[in-house]
């Protein structure tokens, strides 16, 4: 068996065991990974006067909820983006980051809607300004596997994977995830990137 095929059969194993999460045990788990990334937060916050750019992620289905710390980052006067499909086949990252207000959590075409591509000039964009990858201080990724080593088992698509080579080096980066989704050893190709922390519980 190829390592690609290993990757299809462990995301099909992983996902499954973790749609198998109580409701409950989940919200437990995202409160605990949230308190940890808030804690960070503040560390940062009182290490440096200037308000950092976070960069986080909407849950689908059924992974780390992190509204407690969106909304806590957004008490505290940082920039938070969420992800944006770009259309198939434009020039540049398949995938980009925009702002977004606490007034507008809820109506972000792109929030609850991770997978759904907008072209960049569409006008429903305009209220949420584009985040450049070199300006983002602190980005939570998701996933769908893990390692103690730092491997990251992703959905396929590698838009996270090209998005890391993007980001500056200064740029804080930390994988979230829940302890079922933790296996021994991710099968790595050569592009896959490990992430250099990932937090879980």
């Amino acid at each position: 068996m190829d390592i690609h095929q290993q990757k299809v059969e462990l995301r099909s194993q992983l996902r499954t065991l973790r749609s198998i999460i109580s409701h409950e045990e989940q919200q437990r788990k995202s409160h605990e990974i949230c308190q940890w990334l808030i804690a960070d937060l503040e560390a940062m916050l009182e290490a440096d006067a200037e308000k950092p750019t976070i960069a986080v992620f909407y849950p689908m289905k059924d992974e780390v909820d992190l509204g407690e710390y969106v909304r806590f980052a957004l008490k505290q006067g940082c920039t938070v983006a969420y992800p944006c499909m770009n259309l198939k086949g434009a020039p540049g990252l398949t995938m980009h980051m925009r702002s977004v207000s606490a007034h507008s959590l809820e109506d972000a075409p792109f929030i609850k809607n991770p997978l759904v591509r907008i072209d960049p000039l569409d006008d429903r964009l305009a209220e949420y300004p584009l985040v450049e990858p070199w300006q983002i201080d602190y980005l939570v990724v998701p996933l769908v596997g893990f390692d103690p080593q730092g491997g990251r088992l992703g959905y396929g698509g590698g838009n996270y994977d090209r998005y890391l080579e993007a980001i500056g080096p200064r740029c804080r980066v930390v994988g979230v995830a829940f302890s079922q989704q933790m296996v021994e050893q991710v099968p790595a190709e050569e592009h896959d990137l490990p992430l250099p922390q990932i937090i879980w519980a």
